[in-house]
């Protein structure tokens, strides 16, 4: 199967069955994100950090993929309708935050709607997009899919365009010897890759 009809990580998750490989990639890449979402919840409930937070990222993980012949909630995750998976994770993650809570008997702020989506604005988005793509690119290390040099031709491209600096792929493959096909093989190669796992929140689609 190309790199343009593979399934996305998500999407994959969503089947009849999961590969183990698929498990682990997702609590690599999304559960630093929902531990994230997780601590903001908590102190915007309650005005302050607690320990529930990383209790509720654990179960955030565990009811998104589910376990055994329990289904997760990843299967009601809508993929075609352009809706964001991350903002489908900050609802879970919040609701589940209040669930903690309320275990506890602690009370909730006065006029708090758990219901109610989390403002966020498009500097936040980037942050958010571009930490996962940190973490996608981690594991993909991680699981040694590419060569050494690969990487390190990624990498500079990557610095590239996360600082938005204009370089040429010729440019890129200077210091490599490399042509800029060459370069732009290797860069689009691992790439391919971080839109499976990533689908829509890849940044350069």
């Amino acid at each position: 199967m190309s790199p343009a009809t593979r399934h996305t990580l998500i999407e994959r998750l969503q089947g009849l069955s999961q590969a183990e490989e698929d498990r682990i990639a997702f609590a690599a890449i999304y559960l630093p994100l929902i531990q994230l979402y997780a601590r903001q919840a908590s102190v915007r409930i309650t005005r302050a950090g607690r320990p529930e937070a990383d209790d509720a990222a654990q179960e955030v993980v565990t009811m998104v993929l589910g376990g055994g012949t329990t289904p997760g909630k990843i299967i009601t995750f809508d993929v075609g309708k352009g809706k964001s998976f991350r903002a489908w994770l900050r609802r879970i993650t919040r609701n589940e935050v209040v669930n903690q809570l309320r275990k506890q008997k602690l009370p909730l702020p006065e006029g708090f709607d758990p219901s109610a989506d989390d403002p966020t604005d498009a500097e936040r988005d980037r942050a958010e997009q571009v930490f996962l793509v940190e973490r996608a690119v981690e594991h993909l290390r991680q699981v040694g899919r590419f060569s050494t040099n690969t990487w390190a031709v990624f990498d500079n491209w990557f610095a590239a365009q996360t600082s938005g600096r204009r370089v040429t792929y010729a440019e890129l493959g200077e210091p490599f010897g490399l042509t800029a096909r060459a370069v732009q093989h290797a860069t689009d190669g691992v790439c391919d890759r971080l839109k499976e796992y990533l689908g829509d929140d890849f940044l350069w689609n």
